[in-house]
Parts: structure tokens; sequence; C-alpha cells
């Protein structure tokens, strides 16, 4: 079993290809667009959907205020995770997408951390002042600076271990964004797009991948319409596959394992 990292612009056929992967599939739908899938109504699948209250939050969300509700759902996330790999029922665990999981892993860390400095706080403050209150006269903490990423960093990254220790097939699905470079400028650094695309999400998903596939769209030489391919960037079975290219119809597992097996190999 091994672990996927699927990624490019939306639409592209990531969850599409998540899904045509051998056995029962537990799809963790984060973003609610699994449903969007070809081939959704026809897998062999278990859905789970993030309760109303991620609605809510979406609609509500503030740029720096009081995290509430962020522990919690993470805890719930990792309690189902955890279930799903030590059963034997779902051989493929789908994250749809990763990037969503890393930000709440991310966000309930620094939940944690506000609480920290609330309970620091409170002794000097009247006991019936509001927590929202209390936030406004401290300077909440808004974000994590750098060093404090060590937390969720070891989450994400037990997160991929487990699915490889329990011999799950774990399928990262990620959108793209701009890649960034340092630069110097007038004698300092500056970040500048490169005008590359790379994996949008937890920056480790590359390297700690045994597969990475990115999807785009391309023209076809006749013209005839976009044709969607997915793009073999790393493979643990040959250099050689590197840079082999699927294409819709055949942009799935079966069509690359062909491929794999062409070249003397097996899937792993």
């Amino acid at each position: 079993m091994s672990v996927w990292a699927v990624y490019g612009p939306k639409g592209t056929g990531k969850s599409s290809f998540a899904l045509t992967f051998p056995g029962k599939k537990y799809v963790f739908d984060l973003e609610f667009g699994a449903a969007r899938a070809w081939g959704f109504e026809d897998a062999d699948k278990t859905v789970w959907k993030p309760n109303t209250q991620k609605i809510k939050t979406m609609l509500t969300y503030k740029k720096g205020q009081l995290l509430q509700g962020m522990c919690e759902r993470w805890q719930r996330f990792t309690e189902i995770y955890a279930e799903i790999l030590t059963t034997s029922d779902h051989p493929v665990i789908v994250l749809d997408t990763h990037k969503e999981a890393w930000d709440w892993d991310a966000k309930a860390h620094l939940q944690e951390l506000q609480e920290a400095q609330l309970e620091q706080a409170r002794s000097k403050y009247a006991k019936d002042m509001p927590d929202e209150e209390i936030a406004q006269k401290i300077n909440i903490r808004k974000s994590l600076i750098q060093i404090e990423y060590g937390i969720p960093n070891t989450r994400m990254n037990n997160l991929i271990d487990l699915a490889r220790i329990h011999d799950k097939t774990l399928v990262l699905v990620n959108h793209e964004r701009d890649d960034y470079v340092t630069v110097i400028r007038d004698g300092q650094p500056q970040s500048v797009a490169s005008g590359k695309k790379t994996l949008d999400g937890y920056s480790k998903t590359l390297d700690r991948a045994d597969w990475v596939l990115k999807t785009s769209a391309i023209d076809p030489v006749d013209g005839k319409g976009v044709v969607l391919c997915a793009v073999v960037e790393k493979s643990p079975v040959g250099l050689d596959l590197i840079g082999v290219s699927l294409r819709v119809p055949r942009m799935d597992y079966e069509a690359l394992k062909l491929v794999v097996e062409a070249h003397g190999r097996k899937m792993i």
C-alpha cells in the first residue's frame, strides 16, 4: 500500500482519479466537493462530511478572531480516521482535500494556544468578563509563528505514517498554487512568483508521498476540445515512469497499472 499525492487545478479530475482505486474507499469529503467527481455514484465507497458547524464557521470566520470548535473538529476527524485505520473494511482512504485537513490541524493548535493565553490572563479581569473581551484586551494571538508549526507538522506526519503502518492506501487530493522563490533585490530578500505551480497545502506532502500525480487540462493537437491528463511526477517503482501521461478516458488507476506492468514492474 502507498501514499499518493494528486494535485492540479480545479476541474481536472483529481477526485475522479482517487475514486478509481480498487477496493472499498473511505472518502473524507472535507470541502463538500467529492460528489462532483466522475464515477461518484458507482464507486465502492463510504463518504464522511463535516457537520453544519463547518458551514457556520465558513460563513462567519474573520481573520484573527478567537477560534472556537477547531479542536473539537480536529478531534472528531482523527477519531474517525483512527477507526478506519484499524478496520479492514476500507483499504483505501481519500482526503479530499488534504489541504483542508492540514488547515484543521493548524487551526486546532492555534486554538490550543489561544486558550492557554486566555487561561493565563483570566485572573487579571472580572470573572464574568466574556472571553471575547479578554481576547481584545490582551491582543490574542492571531496566527502561528514558524516555530509553532512543529506540533501540527508532527500530527500530519503521523497521519500519513499510520496509513502505511496499517497497510492502507492513502490518497491525498490537493489543488495547486503559484510557486514562490526568494530573490535578493536592493540587498533585501524578496519572495516572487517563479512562474511555476506547486501543491497547495501541507508543505511536506510531496516529500512524504510515494506517488505524485499532477493533473491538468491540455489543448489537443486536433483542437477538438480540452483533454484532461495526469502526469507522474514521482514513482516508487522506477524513475523511468516519471513523465508518463494518462489521458481521458483512461486517466485512472488501472491505466497506470498497465503502464507500470509494461515496464516490468508491479504497483505498490
